[in-house]
């Protein structure tokens, strides 16, 4: 192969800037091929690195898991803010196939069914329970305006348990056996509770007295020996019937009815007297349910001179 000497220009112009170096291998300039080179030596680079990672990176197995799609969000809610959400139920025979039970309706149950007030009693009490499934707007009412309650009105919530107290105004009843009903009504419905009891007044003797007011002892000429005895009689009831009672000798009871004569007013006669004494009459009246009432008076019954 010839070899090429490097010789200077054979111009001889000064002014222009001369020319770099050159490297010229086996008759070549390098300059022609400098940049194919640097390239090919850069992917040559890249290559080898690839190599080295792909030898030292291990192959990774992925295990088959189960996927589980997304929850899909609710659409954001037009509402305003201020509106709560509330749950809406489905009304009865609305959605097929689907039952709703009803409720019991209310219920009152009594803990008696009689109150006795007796002969001297003002007050009684019972218990009133909601034994239904809804409440018992109940009402309580007498067949008395002699009886009154603690409350007449009120609402009872299911399982519930409320006492009722009644109370007796013993003036505004005739006397005698108490026969009276406590009525509590809830809805279409009713309970009852029957109340006894009794009432008793006696018979009330007004002004006793006797004409004459004094006697004299039977067997002589003497007089008078039989008296008149009056009184006025009242009582809440019908006066059964009226007696005076006295003593002919003073050791022995006698009795004897009295009439009525109108205005309340009663009579009748004792006498004649065997023995003189200080003599104690007694009137006594019994109204038509056995009460009795009495008064008494003492008048002077003298031998006869």
């Amino acid at each position: 192969m010839a070899h090429t000497r490097y010789q200077e220009p054979e111009t001889g112009e000064t002014d222009q800037a001369a020319p770099g170096p050159s490297l010229v291998v086996f008759g070549q300039d390098l300059t022609e091929w400098r940049m194919p080179a640097i390239f090919a030596a850069v992917s040559l680079v890249v290559g080898l690195l690839g190599i080295l990672i792909a030898g030292q990176v291990e192959p990774t197995t992925h295990a088959a898991t189960p996927t589980t799609a997304p929850a899909l969000s609710a659409p954001p809610s037009t509402a305003p803010d201020s509106l709560a959400v509330t749950p809406t139920t489905t009304p009865a025979g609305d959605a097929p196939g689907t039952t709703v039970e009803a409720l019991a309706p209310a219920n009152v149950e009594l803990s008696t069914d009689t109150v006795d007030f007796g002969a001297e009693a003002i007050a009684a009490e019972f218990d009133m329970t909601n034994t239904g499934g809804e409440a018992a707007d109940w009402t309580a009412v007498s067949s008395s305006e002699a009886i009154a309650f603690s409350a007449s009105t009120g609402s009872l919530p299911p399982g519930e348990t409320v006492t009722l107290r009644a109370s007796l105004d013993r003036t505004l009843i005739a006397e005698g056996e108490l026969s009276e009903t406590i009525t509590i009504q809830w809805g279409d419905s009713r309970a009852e509770v029957a109340v006894t009891g009794s009432y008793d007044d006696n018979p009330i003797i007004h002004n006793p007295s006797a004409s004459p007011a004094e006697l004299k002892v039977s067997g002589g000429s003497c007089s008078p020996t039989q008296s008149t005895v009056s009184a006025r009689i009242r009582d809440t009831s019908d006066i059964e019937s009226v007696v005076v009672r006295w003593s002919p000798d003073g050791a022995t009871s006698q009795e004897t009815p009295m009439i009525s004569v109108g205005n309340d007013m009663f009579e009748g006669v004792i006498g004649p007297f065997t023995a003189a004494q200080s003599a104690t009459v007694r009137v006594v009246a019994f109204d038509e349910w056995g009460n009795a009432g009495g008064a008494s008076i003492t008048m002077p019954v003298t031998a006869c001179p």
